[in-house]
Protein backbone atom coordinates (compact mmCIF):
# COMPACT_ATOMS: atom_id res chain seq x y z
CA UNK A 1 0.00 0.00 0.00
CA UNK A 2 1.32 3.37 -0.84
CA UNK A 3 2.26 5.52 2.02
CA UNK A 4 0.39 8.65 0.86
CA UNK A 5 -2.59 9.01 -1.40
CA UNK A 6 -2.38 12.02 -3.71
CA UNK A 7 -5.55 14.03 -2.81
CA UNK A 8 -6.35 17.52 -3.88
CA UNK A 9 -7.31 20.25 -1.43
CA UNK A 10 -11.00 21.10 -0.83
CA UNK A 11 -12.63 23.18 -3.56
CA UNK A 12 -14.90 25.96 -2.30
CA UNK A 13 -17.88 26.94 -4.47
CA UNK A 14 -17.84 30.34 -6.18
CA UNK A 15 -19.33 33.21 -4.18
CA UNK A 16 -23.02 33.78 -4.79
CA UNK A 17 -23.57 36.95 -6.82
CA UNK A 18 -26.15 39.55 -5.94
CA UNK A 19 -27.65 39.37 -9.41
CA UNK A 20 -30.08 37.92 -10.30
CA UNK A 21 -31.99 38.06 -7.02
CA UNK A 22 -33.94 35.14 -5.66
CA UNK A 23 -37.63 34.82 -6.63
CA UNK A 24 -38.72 36.07 -3.20
CA UNK A 25 -36.96 39.38 -3.78
CA UNK A 26 -38.68 39.73 -7.17
CA UNK A 27 -42.06 39.14 -5.52
CA UNK A 28 -41.28 41.69 -2.81
CA UNK A 29 -40.23 44.26 -5.41
CA UNK A 30 -43.47 43.75 -7.36
CA UNK A 31 -45.57 44.10 -4.19
CA UNK A 32 -43.69 47.25 -3.21
CA UNK A 33 -44.24 48.79 -6.65
CA UNK A 34 -47.95 47.93 -6.51
CA UNK A 35 -48.27 49.49 -3.04
CA UNK A 36 -46.53 52.70 -4.16
CA UNK A 37 -48.75 52.88 -7.27
CA UNK A 38 -51.92 52.32 -5.21
CA UNK A 39 -50.87 55.01 -2.74
CA UNK A 40 -50.15 57.44 -5.57
CA UNK A 41 -53.56 56.79 -7.14
CA UNK A 42 -55.31 57.26 -3.78
CA UNK A 43 -53.53 60.54 -3.08
CA UNK A 44 -54.21 61.83 -6.59
CA UNK A 45 -57.90 60.93 -6.33
CA UNK A 46 -58.18 62.61 -2.93
CA UNK A 47 -56.67 65.89 -4.07
CA UNK A 48 -58.45 65.92 -7.41
CA UNK A 49 -61.70 65.32 -5.50
CA UNK A 50 -60.93 68.35 -3.34
CA UNK A 51 -60.23 70.46 -6.43
CA UNK A 52 -63.51 69.38 -8.04
CA UNK A 53 -65.31 70.14 -4.78
CA UNK A 54 -63.77 73.62 -4.70
CA UNK A 55 -64.65 74.25 -8.36
CA UNK A 56 -68.33 73.35 -7.79
CA UNK A 57 -68.46 75.34 -4.54
CA UNK A 58 -66.99 78.40 -6.27
CA UNK A 59 -69.61 78.11 -9.02
CA UNK A 60 -72.35 77.99 -6.39
CA UNK A 61 -70.75 80.94 -4.59
CA UNK A 62 -70.93 82.95 -7.82
CA UNK A 63 -74.64 82.10 -8.11
CA UNK A 64 -75.18 83.27 -4.53
CA UNK A 65 -73.28 86.46 -5.32
CA UNK A 66 -75.44 87.10 -8.41
CA UNK A 67 -78.65 86.55 -6.39
CA UNK A 68 -77.41 88.96 -3.74
CA UNK A 69 -76.50 91.58 -6.38
CA UNK A 70 -79.98 91.30 -7.92
CA UNK A 71 -81.78 91.43 -4.57
CA UNK A 72 -79.61 92.53 -1.64
CA UNK A 73 -80.67 90.72 1.53
CA UNK A 74 -77.92 90.30 4.13
CA UNK A 75 -79.83 87.65 6.12
CA UNK A 76 -80.48 85.53 3.01
CA UNK A 77 -76.85 85.96 1.94
CA UNK A 78 -75.62 84.86 5.35
CA UNK A 79 -77.91 81.81 5.35
CA UNK A 80 -76.88 80.80 1.83
CA UNK A 81 -73.18 81.17 2.60
CA UNK A 82 -73.51 79.28 5.87
CA UNK A 83 -75.27 76.39 4.11
CA UNK A 84 -72.65 76.36 1.34
CA UNK A 85 -69.75 76.31 3.82
CA UNK A 86 -71.44 73.50 5.77
CA UNK A 87 -71.85 71.41 2.59
CA UNK A 88 -68.23 72.02 1.58
CA UNK A 89 -67.00 71.08 5.06
CA UNK A 90 -69.10 67.88 5.06
CA UNK A 91 -67.79 66.97 1.61
CA UNK A 92 -64.17 67.69 2.51
CA UNK A 93 -64.39 65.47 5.60
CA UNK A 94 -66.75 62.97 7.08
CA UNK A 95 -70.32 64.11 7.47
CA UNK A 96 -70.21 63.47 11.22
CA UNK A 97 -67.16 65.69 11.74
CA UNK A 98 -68.74 68.80 10.24
CA UNK A 99 -72.48 68.39 10.73
CA UNK A 100 -72.68 68.64 14.51
CA UNK A 101 -70.32 71.57 15.11
CA UNK A 102 -71.99 74.93 15.86
CA UNK A 103 -71.18 78.41 17.14
CA UNK A 104 -67.60 79.35 17.90
CA UNK A 105 -66.54 75.71 17.51
CA UNK A 106 -67.88 75.86 13.93
CA UNK A 107 -65.66 78.87 13.21
CA UNK A 108 -62.62 77.05 14.62
CA UNK A 109 -63.59 74.03 12.53
CA UNK A 110 -63.68 76.17 9.37
CA UNK A 111 -60.26 77.57 10.28
CA UNK A 112 -58.86 74.08 10.88
CA UNK A 113 -60.08 72.93 7.46
CA UNK A 114 -58.41 75.91 5.80
CA UNK A 115 -55.24 75.46 7.79
CA UNK A 116 -55.22 79.07 9.03
CA UNK A 117 -57.34 81.50 11.03
CA UNK A 118 -59.93 83.04 8.76
CA UNK A 119 -63.29 82.94 10.57
CA UNK A 120 -62.45 82.80 14.29
CA UNK A 121 -62.40 86.57 14.72
CA UNK A 122 -64.92 89.37 15.29
CA UNK A 123 -66.02 89.31 11.66
CA UNK A 124 -66.61 85.55 11.76
CA UNK A 125 -68.54 85.73 15.03
CA UNK A 126 -70.80 88.33 13.41
CA UNK A 127 -71.33 85.95 10.50
CA UNK A 128 -72.70 83.25 12.84
CA UNK A 129 -75.46 85.47 14.18
CA UNK A 130 -76.22 87.39 10.96
CA UNK A 131 -78.71 84.81 9.72
CA UNK A 132 -80.82 85.26 12.88
CA UNK A 133 -80.95 89.05 13.07
CA UNK A 134 -83.82 90.97 11.47
CA UNK A 135 -81.43 93.40 9.76
CA UNK A 136 -77.88 92.08 9.99
CA UNK A 137 -75.07 94.55 9.57
CA UNK A 138 -72.45 92.67 7.56
CA UNK A 139 -70.06 93.68 4.83
CA UNK A 140 -71.36 91.48 2.01
CA UNK A 141 -68.35 92.00 -0.26
CA UNK A 142 -65.89 91.12 2.51
CA UNK A 143 -67.95 88.08 3.51
CA UNK A 144 -68.11 86.81 -0.08
CA UNK A 145 -64.36 87.32 -0.47
CA UNK A 146 -63.69 85.51 2.81
CA UNK A 147 -65.86 82.56 1.75
CA UNK A 148 -64.20 82.45 -1.67
CA UNK A 149 -60.74 82.44 -0.10
CA UNK A 150 -61.79 79.72 2.36
CA UNK A 151 -63.16 77.48 -0.41
CA UNK A 152 -59.94 77.88 -2.40
CA UNK A 153 -57.85 77.04 0.71
CA UNK A 154 -59.94 73.94 1.45
CA UNK A 155 -59.56 72.84 -2.16
CA UNK A 156 -55.78 73.20 -1.93
CA UNK A 157 -55.21 72.24 1.70
CA UNK A 158 -53.26 69.03 2.12
CA UNK A 159 -52.96 68.91 5.87
CA UNK A 160 -56.10 70.39 7.40
CA UNK A 161 -57.97 67.66 9.20
CA UNK A 162 -60.54 69.88 10.80
CA UNK A 163 -60.00 68.57 14.30
CA UNK A 164 -61.09 71.16 16.77
CA UNK A 165 -59.73 70.95 20.29
CA UNK A 166 -60.27 73.22 23.21
CA UNK A 167 -57.56 74.48 25.56
CA UNK A 168 -58.06 71.50 27.87
CA UNK A 169 -57.20 69.07 25.07
CA UNK A 170 -60.71 67.66 24.68
CA UNK A 171 -63.12 68.05 21.84
CA UNK A 172 -64.85 71.41 22.01
CA UNK A 173 -68.62 71.65 22.17
CA UNK A 174 -70.63 74.79 21.59
CA UNK A 175 -71.46 76.23 24.98
CA UNK A 176 -74.70 77.72 23.63
CA UNK A 177 -76.15 74.35 22.67
CA UNK A 178 -77.84 73.56 19.39
CA UNK A 179 -80.14 76.53 19.39
CA UNK A 180 -79.63 80.25 19.36
CA UNK A 181 -82.13 82.88 20.43
CA UNK A 182 -82.93 85.52 17.87
CA UNK A 183 -83.58 89.10 18.94
CA UNK A 184 -87.32 88.43 19.15
CA UNK A 185 -86.79 85.60 21.64
CA UNK A 186 -87.64 82.71 19.29
CA UNK A 187 -85.55 79.59 18.95
CA UNK A 188 -83.86 78.84 15.66
CA UNK A 189 -81.56 75.98 14.82
CA UNK A 190 -78.03 77.29 14.56
CA UNK A 191 -76.45 76.86 11.13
Amino acid sequence: MPESIPLRDIHLPAAIGWWPPAPGWWALAVLLLLAVAALGVAVARHYSRRRVLARHALAELQAIERRHAARPDAAALSQSLSALLRRVAMSAQTRKAAAAVTGAAWLRHLDALAGETMFDNAFGRGFIDAAYRPRPDIDAAALLTLCRDWIVKVGQNKGGKGKVENKNGGEDDDKNGDKAKNQNGGDHARV
